[in-house]
């Protein structure tokens, strides 16, 4: 489980040092605090679809990139929520 983790930590830490923020400003941008991105950028931290959608936004990617190669215990919910943007955003 460590390496699914590595990854998605690079991932998010990659997106964020490519576009230039720091973490703080990333957090501010993203409506989250500080510790949660530097969860997101651990292997503490869970990200919800709302969150998602916002990294997908600031970042100018997709989902798909943001969880590729990564298996990410993702809440029902969410996961019923993704299927949904994903039928109307086609």
């Amino acid at each position: 489980m460590a390496d699914v983790d590595v990854r998605l930590k690079d991932t998010m830490r990659s997106l964020r040092i490519k576009f230039g923020y720091t973490q703080e400003e990333s957090a501010k941008l993203l409506g989250v605090s500080a510790v949660t991105l530097r969860g997101w950028e651990s292997e503490s931290g869970k990200i919800t679809f709302t969150c998602i959608k916002k990294i997908e936004k600031l970042y100018k990617t997709k989902q798909e990139y943001i969880f590729s190669n990564c298996a990410v215990d993702i809440p029902e919910h969410d996961k019923y929520a993704m299927t949904q943007a994903a039928i109307f955003d086609s």
